[in-house]
């Protein structure tokens, strides 16, 4: 099994511009698709940001920054599932709760043998009533614990769009 994903992992990396998508569902807002999990791209008037980093292959950031023509420096994690982590090494720095920072690689488990992927990344702890300021754009934090402990929650007031990860997904009332 070990042998079998390393070589679907390199095969797909070959391919990357293949595998990420994007939809525009915003203005200055797209869903970025890669590997069956999404990511979020939010676009400020000097710089974008990421909101979970995904499992796709390739460079997500650089993918990100010719979309918007923009710097994408930082990126905002939802939760610690291993499918918005991965590629979190790949920016100047990841935002998250302290819950998940604890137990950021709790849920790769055996996978981490897998993936050789960095484990040790630059962290701003956000928490519940934060605000992210993109200059033109402002993302309110909300910590929602449905999902998986530590969970982020990012409303994004202008456009009217919550982003919640995996969370609130029908189990919440």
């Amino acid at each position: 099994m070990t042998i079998f994903w390393k070589m679907k992992m390199e095969i797909s990396c070959r391919w990357m511009h293949l595998i990420l998508k994007r939809k525009k569902i915003a203005p200055g807002t797209w869903q970025i698709l890669s590997h069956g999990d999404y990511s979020y791209l939010i676009e400020g008037d000097d710089e974008a940001i990421l909101i979970d980093s995904g499992i796709g292959c390739g460079s997500v950031r650089k993918f990100c920054e010719e979309l918007t023509g923009k710097p994408v420096y930082r990126m905002l994690l939802t939760h610690n599932h291993y499918d918005h982590t991965v590629n979190n090494y790949l920016f100047d720095v990841v935002y998250m709760s302290p819950k998940c920072y604890e137990k950021r690689w709790d849920a790769m488990g055996s996978m981490m043998s897998v993936l050789d992927v960095p484990v040790d990344y630059p962290v701003v702890f956000l928490h519940d009533g934060d605000t992210i300021n993109l200059k033109g754009r402002e993302l309110q934090v909300f910590n929602i614990e449905e999902h998986c402990s530590g969970s982020l929650q990012f409303l994004d007031k202008k456009e009217r769009i919550l982003f919640c990860g995996d969370e609130l997904n029908g189990n919440f009332f």
